[in-house]
This record gives structure tokens, C-alpha cells and sequence, in this order.
């Protein structure tokens, strides 16, 4: 939980409020807390240690000057504006007051006797050695484009489903390295990896996005800052359906490389033991703006997008992400009833410290409700970076890959009811959890087959779409088509499309489309997932 330090210091240690702030009574507490786990001796995390009060006083002025400015420490999600975290590193207002009182009073050591220990969080640790090393070989980034996208295939598939339950990403080279991604491919999608690594004549092959299928599950997430064992919480994990392969995404800004520049990240998960369900899968999905288009000059543009998410239950974790333009980001829950709850503010935000931030207290979500993500650039001259030793003009910017493109995106992770026993199937928990739906509930299907999985639902809802379907339903599908041309085509935004604009014409659509399922009529439609297919399974 988070560390438990005075709100009112001066009240905690006995003072009036005329007595000057001082070392031991309220700085040490929160340098301790907050700060002495980075900034210690012998540390290569930080440049100097602040273990004591001659080492805090000889950067006195630099070390408050970068808590005001909210650069240290270096944790992004505002806790007391928003949803507190664990193991929060956040400092109040009311404690960076007081670092700026400390100097402003002449750095007063005070007496050893007014301190007071914190009580301080221990970070996560596993207990045991990881159960699977995923890890790449040597690779060299091309050097001649600013970014290196590349995809490593790794290992060979599994026998049978992993229930993934913690995972550290080792960055081999942080000069270059700027993010990793570990997905799993299932086994229908293994042919479409193997010939993209097939027609590549380097190690692995290019990619953008997704690994190059979007029917994929991702297992682990490294950015800048976010080093460190990433355990779920108890009874929950990820799930990589058996015969699944591991594909490592590695991003490269190379524009702090230099020649002979090598990387070899590895990724260490852990597990279930073999033949244990969890009680909860977490699912890990994005609320994105896809859409933005950041104007060249502008220095607080303004880009925000709502959109739902397909699977209901508590959102326990959330990853902001943006580029080097970004300043700030925002998600908020919006209900169906109007009510609003905050899931993540980042009011400073700085590409250099990344990471997840997993809630004391998860908040429920459900199919009605929209989250909403705001993201804040600075497009202006004065805060462009610098490439090659040259500052890089502004321009429009627009989401992208590249790290002088931009994102507006955050990774919500949902803990949803896990009704598999681990069989293997791609779709497996989905028909045990169909039990419960009206067969013309469309909405109640799409979340059962997220509930087992992304490959899933992917894998569902092209069968909702798949060949047979449409040549039955053709009336439906017509007026289905008609509707959702005036929507938004990505995936994100086609849930949206089809639970608002189209509703009904879904519904319609749906009435068709669920017997054809159910009954194994069109089944070919659902090969890659045959348990949504009923009686096809069989």
C-alpha cells in the first residue's frame, strides 16, 4: 500500500506552524519514501545518493528544483486527483510545499530526535525463479532509419495453455531500446508469422502495431521506466492458448545509437502450475485516438476520443503511453448514466519514465459505460526535439510509429470471470459463459468471447462477418453495411459503430447471424474458434 507519511507535518512532529521545516522532522520521511530506493550508493539508477542529510544539501537546490517542477520523482499518475495507486511514488502538493519551505528556509538540519520513519513499500518480488525465459538473440538495429521496428519469433509452441501470472522485461541495450512488446500467436495465425519472417532476409522481419495478426494476445509490456517484476493479482493471469508461439516486438530509436549498437531483451514470465485455471483472465485492451492530428505551432492541442471496450469487469491497471511531443494525458470512465470516474491522470507527462500503475481499488466496468482518453501536445518550436544535433522544425504531427510520430493510448487492464479448464481451444470458457445469454443479446456473445481471450473475440467476431453469414444474411448484412460506412473502420472504433449508430441494424443482423452459429451451419466461419460454433465443435 502506499507509504503512510503526515499530511500535516507540523502537526505529526510536535511543531507550531511558525517552526521552520527541517531535515529530520519532514524531509528525510519522504526522501526515504520516495526517493531513497532510486538514490542510493553504489546505484547506477540514479547519478548520486541522498542517504543523508549532507548528500540532500549539497543538491539542495537541484533536488527541490525538480520536485516542483514534478520531474521527481518520477511517477506520472496524479494519486490524490485521480485513483490512487500502489506503491505510489506521487508526492501532494502539500509535500512539495514543503521541500520549497526547506530551501526557502536556508536547508535547516534540524534534530535527529523529530524524525519519524516512514512506513515504506516494499516493491513486489517473485519468490521463485521465473518459470519461462523468452529471450531474443543478438540483434543489430539498422542504423539508417531513425526507428527499427522488429519482430522476433521465438521458441517454438506451446504444448499446452500458459497461465501467465507475473512478467520482467530485461532490456538488453536502454541507449536504443524503446519499447518491447511479447505477444503470443495462436496456431491459426502461425503460417501468416512464418511467412513474414520467411519473405525478411534478416533476423525476423519488420512490423508495425501488432505482430502482424491482430488475433493476438499481449502477455508483456516494457517502455522506458518501467523496469521491474510485474505480478497480476492473486487468482488472475493471461492466458496463451496451447500451440501459441511467442513473437518479441523490439522498437529501436536509433538516434542515440552508435555503430556496433546490439540488443538481446529477454522477457521473464511466470505461471500456474500445470492443470490450475485462474479465477480471473485479464484482458489488456486499448482506448486510443488514432485520429489525432497535432497542428504545427500549437502548444496545448487538445486531442481527445471515447470508445468502449468489449469485455466487462474491473479495470485494474492502466499503461499511458505518448511520444516526445505529449504533456499530459487523461482517461475517464463515463457511465451510461452520466457519471464520471477518473482512471488515469498524468498532468506531467515525460516520455523517460514509463510504466504501469495497477489500482488500490479496481473500478467495475460494463458494456454501456465509454472510457475517454484526452492527450495534451506541445507542437510548438521551442519543444521540438533534437536530431542529429539540430532541432527538428514543427510540423503537423499524426498518430504513428515512429517516435517523432505520436500515440494517444492507454493499455486498460480488465480482470474478467474465467469460465475455461484450460483445454487448449483458442475460444475456450466461451461456450460456459454463453450459457447465460439471451441468443439475441449480441452484446452479452461479443463479451463472453472476450472474456476468453483477445484471439477470441478477434476470432469471433470475424465469423460474425465470415463468408457463410454474410451470404446468408444478406438482406441484413445490406442494411448492417449501409450504416457502419458512416463509422469509423478500426477495430477500436467498431465496437462503437455497432453498439450506437447501428444498433439496431446489429441486432437485426445478429437475429440472422446466431441460429447460422449455433447450429453449425456456418461453421466454416468459425474454424479458427469452432466453439462459438456449437454443435460444429462436436
Amino acid at each position: 500500500m502506499r507509504p503512510l507519511l503526515p499530511l500535516v507535518f507540523a502537526v505529526a512532529c510536535g511543531t507550531t506552524a511558525t517552526d521552520p521545516v527541517t531535515y529530520h522532522a519532514d524531509i528525510r520521511p519522504l526522501v526515504e519514501a520516495r526517493c531513497a530506493s532510486c538514490h542510493t550508493s553504489g546505484d547506477a539508477v540514479a547519478p548520486f545518493a541522498l542517504s543523508s542529510f549532507a548528500e540532500l544539501e549539497a543538491v539542495g537546490g537541484i533536488a527541490v528544483a525538480a520536485v516542483e517542477a514534478r520531474v521527481m520523482p518520477p511517477w506520472l499518475n496524479d494519486d490524490d486527483s485521480c485513483r490512487e495507486s500502489i506503491g505510489s511514488q506521487w508526492l501532494s502538493d502539500e509535500e512539495v510545499a514543503l521541500f520549497s519551505d526547506w530551501r526557502d528556509g536556508g536547508y535547516v538540519e534540524g534534530d535527529p530526535a523529530d524524525y519519524v520513519a516512514p512506513d515504506l513499500f516494499e516493491p513486489p518480488v517473485p519468490s521463485r525463479e521465473p518459470d519461462t525465459v523468452v529471450a531474443m538473440a543478438d540483434y543489430a538495429p539498422n542504423l539508417e532509419i531513425p526507428d527499427d521496428y522488429r519482430c522476433l519469433v521465438i521458441g517454438e509452441p506451446l504444448v499446452d495453455d500458459l497461465f501467465v501470472t507475473g512478467t520482467r522485461v530485461r532490456p538488453g541495450n536502454l541507449n536504443i531500446a524503446h519499447h518491447a512488446l511479447l505477444f503470443a500467436v495462436p496456431p491459426s495465425e502461425l503460417a501468416t508469422i512464418a511467412a513474414l519472417e520467411g519473405e525478411d532476409a534478416e533476423q525476423g522481419y519488420t512490423c508495425f502495431g501488432d505482430p502482424g495478426s491482430e488475433r493476438t494476445t499481449l502477455v508483456a509490456g516494457w517502455a522506458p521506466g518501467g523496469e521491474g517484476y510485474n505480478p497480476l493479482g492473486e487468482g488472475m493471469a493471461r492466458r496463451v492458448p496451447a500451440g501459441s508461439q511467442f513473437v518479441l516486438q523490439m522498437h529501436y530509436n536509433t538516434l542515440g545509437g552508435s555503430a556496433g549498437d546490439t540488443d538481446a531483451t529477454a522477457v521473464d514470465l511466470w505461471s500456474l502450475a500445470p492443470g490450475v485455471v485462474p479465477d480471473e483472465l485479464v484482458i489488456q485492451w486499448p482506448v486510443v485516438d488514432q485520429t489525432l492530428n497535432v497542428p504545427a505551432g500549437a502548444s496545448a492541442s487538445i486531442q481527445r476520443q471515447s470508445q468502449r471496450i468489449p469485455v466487462a469487469g474491473r479495470i485494474i491497471a492502466s499503461s499511458p503511453h505518448m511520444h516526445l511531443l505529449g504533456t499530459a494525458l487523461e482517461t475517464r470512465l463515463i457511465r451510461d448514466n452520466g457519471d464520471e470516474e477518473c482512471i488515469a491522470d498524468v498532468p506531467r507527462w515525460d516520455f523517460a519514465w514509463q510504466g504501469g500503475y495497477a489500482f488500490q481499488e479496481p473500478v467495475e466496468v460494463g458494456w454501456s459505460d465509454r472510457l475517454e482518453i484526452a492527450c495534451t501536445y506541445d507542437n510548438s518550436a521551442e519543444n521540438q526535439p533534437v536530431v542529429d544535433g539540430v532541432q527538428v522544425e514543427p510540423g503537423n504531427v499524426t498518430w504513428g510509429e515512429g517516435t517523432l510520430d505520436e500515440m494517444c493510448l492507454n493499455y486498460v487492464s480488465v480482470a474478467t470471470p474465467f469460465y475455461g479448464e484450460g483445454t487448449g481451444e483458442v475460444c475456450d470458457g466461451y461456450t460456459t459463459c454463453a450459457e447465460d445469454c439471451a441468443a439475441d443479446d449480441v452484446y452479452c456473445h461479443i463479451n463472453c468471447m472476450a472474456s476468453a481471450g483477445e484471439p477470441c473475440f478477434r476470432c469471433g467476431i470475424d465469423g460474425m462477418f465470415g463468408d457463410c453469414t454474410v451470404t446468408e444474411c444478406l438482406t441484413e448484412g445490406y442494411f448492417l453495411q449501409e450504416c457502419t460506412n458512416s463509422c469509423a473502420s478500426s477495430a477500436e472504433r467498431q465496437l462503437d459503430c455497432l453498439y450506437d449508430q447501428c444498433g439496431s441494424e446489429f441486432e437485426a443482423y445478429w437475429a440472422c447471424a446466431e441460429p447460422l452459429a449455433s447450429s453449425g451451419d456456418c461453421a466454416e466461419d468459425y474454424a479458427d474458434c469452432p466453439l462459438i460454433a456449437g454443435s460444429a465443435a462436436q
